[in-house]
């Protein structure tokens, strides 16, 4: 009680970083075995987990068969290992708990904006891995196991599972109640898969040795998987800060390699004492049971152990590959600086010794007000030394964010020969002000030759800004144009049809004349007199030669604006 009372204290004056483990939450499973094999085992789970504030609260994952009547409590004597396992069979007073440790990713699938939020979780990531603050997406588990057998035959198994994760990602695992339990789902589910091949191999003598061999089996399945998973959607995309082919050896990448060296040597640690007291509980129960049907089984279990031992060793090899490649290609880089610096101390050492030597015509106690001059000198190279550092270390700045920036194709095809281009053109008008005009000071006036460096400078820097507002001018003024020669289209285009509508109403009113003067002809005392039709004579079904003239318009005006 009072160790348990001192590491509570320790654990809330401790200051927590964003690197340290947190627990999350914690599960109970009960297990009632079967030794006969014939039955399915009964399962209960119940969680341990407070709800948050914002969260309904947690609801089970599977029925409980039986209700639990006690939360067993993990004592101090938990130990892991073949050790451990052996004492769950053994009459051991009081029997230790045996811990079995693990990771899994943290799934987003149960987020409510898993899919949606898919781009900006990928965004936040590189903005993360840029600034160096990479937030692991997986938690670990610690499941503490007991064995106890009834006096009817039926063992019994308390199962406490502990769910630990990087302190910066725990308050959003939190946010999903379903995803705090998802680990303990998804050992149940392994191990439900194994209960059909390990259930015909139960008998009363092996019943406490193959269901641990059971467990083990699961636990080491689940981080095989684990493995993989971590492979492919952590180790793989980071080989880029490695890789010296696109990277070099900073101060940000060796932070990665450190990192990862120790978690690559963490799971390492784990994967060996799994795979091993795996293999040790398989020989104790191939020693009690000499079965030909557990040949099949031994075969798969060390087949898995290998994967889990090829995986973490090709791990391990790569980043040691790439650490030693980036070491050798930062010594010669370092070695061609030390010799450009030996060149330049060769040439101006001896010139300024001479130069120092030469200039001495009087005494120092001579000098007078020369002594002034004499500390502004230094003065004023001190202070361009300091710009010179200054401009070291942007410089080193910005070699840092294009080795993190290397890996983006973007950069790499548009952005990096834009910048340099730009550079260039920079450096290269600069230059030129000031090389003519010390030319010009130097063997013409002084006076000109500042005005040129001045006014040039001056040029230079106001260049860009007319440029862009004259730019900015141009596609205002081609907007308005633009603007005014679509409206005349549409101007032309109301006017021919208000013409087209006179003359159709005027061509609407032409046949009533007509009709009007055929009924008139029927007046007693009118002569109607027919015109003889000929060859030069106009049908009544013509068209006239206005509602022509229209049509023709028309057509002009389509056919422009076509």
């Amino acid at each position: 009680m009072d160790s348990l009372i001192f590491r509570t204290f320790m654990l809330l004056n401790s200051p927590q970083d964003s690197g340290e483990e947190v627990q999350l939450g914690s599960s109970v499973i009960e297990i009632q075995i079967d030794p006969t094999g014939l039955a399915g085992d009964m399962i209960s789970v119940d969680s341990r987990e407070q709800p948050q504030k914002s969260t309904k609260p947690t609801v089970r994952l599977f029925k409980s068969l039986n209700e639990l009547k006690s939360s067993p409590e993990p004592a101090d004597d938990s130990a892991t290992g073949f050790r451990a396992a052996t004492f769950q069979w053994r009459g051991a007073n009081p029997k230790p708990w045996c811990i079995l440790e693990g990771y899994d990713f943290f799934d987003s699938t149960y987020s409510k904006q898993g899919i949606a939020s898919r781009a900006v979780r990928y965004v936040r990531k590189e903005l993360a891995e840029l600034a160096g603050r990479s937030r692991p997406r997986w938690t670990r588990t610690v499941r503490r196991l007991r064995l106890e057998g009834r006096l009817n035959g039926v063992l019994r198994a308390s199962i406490v599972c502990e769910t630990h994760t990087a302190k910066a990602v725990a308050s959003e695992i939190r946010k999903n109640p379903l995803s705090l339990l998802a680990s303990t789902e998804r050992f149940l589910t392994e191990l439900g898969q194994l209960g059909e091949i390990y259930r015909p191999q139960r008998t009363r003598r092996n019943l406490k040795q193959i269901f641990l061999l059971q467990l083990h089996h699961a636990n080491l399945n689940l981080f095989s998987d684990f493995l993989q998973s971590f492979a492919t959607d952590y180790a793989t995309p980071r080989m880029f800060m490695f890789d010296p082919r696109q990277a070099e050896l900073r101060r940000w990448n060796l932070k990665a390699i450190v990192t990862d060296s120790q978690l690559y040597r963490r799971f390492t640690s784990l994967g060996a004492e799994l795979t091993a007291t795996t293999e040790s509980l398989l020989d104790v129960v191939l020693a009690l049971e000499d079965d030909t049907r557990l040949a099949a089984l031994g075969a798969e279990i060390r087949g898995c152990s290998k994967d889990v031992t090829t995986r973490l060793s090709r791990m391990s090899d790569d980043l040691d590959h790439h650490l030693q490649l980036l070491s050798l290609s930062r010594d010669m880089n370092q070695s061609g600086n030390v010799q450009m610096l030996t060149l330049l101390a060769t040439i101006f050492l001896p010139l300024s010794l001479s130069a120092g030597v030469l200039s001495m015509q009087s005494r120092f106690k001579d000098l007078g007000d020369l002594l002034y001059d004499f500390f502004g000198v230094v003065v004023l190279l001190a202070a361009v030394v300091a710009l010179l550092l200054v401009a070291m270390f942007v410089f080193s700045l910005a070699k840092e964010l294009e080795s993190r920036l290397w890996r983006y194709r973007l950069y790499k095809a548009y952005l990096r020969p834009a910048l340099l281009a730009t550079m260039a053109a920079i450096a290269l008008i600069f230059g030129a002000l000031v090389l003519t005009s010390f030319v010009v000071g130097m063997f013409k006036d002084v006076v000109l030759g500042a005005k040129i460096l001045g006014y040039g400078i001056l040029a230079a820097i106001g260049a860009p800004v007319v440029i862009t507002v004259a730019v900015l001018v141009v596609r205002w003024i081609t907007g308005l144009m633009g603007r005014a020669v679509d409206k005349v289209p549409r101007w032309e285009i109301g006017r021919q049809k208000e013409k087209q509508d006179d003359l159709e109403g005027d061509l609407g009113r032409e046949p009533k004349g007509k009709e009007a003067a055929v009924n008139g002809s029927e007046d007693p005392g009118v002569k109607v007199q027919a015109e003889p039709l000929g060859p030069d004579s106009q049908d009544a079904t013509c068209t006239p030669p206005t509602a022509r003239a229209a049509d023709k318009s028309l057509e002009d005006v389509e056919r422009r604006l076509t």
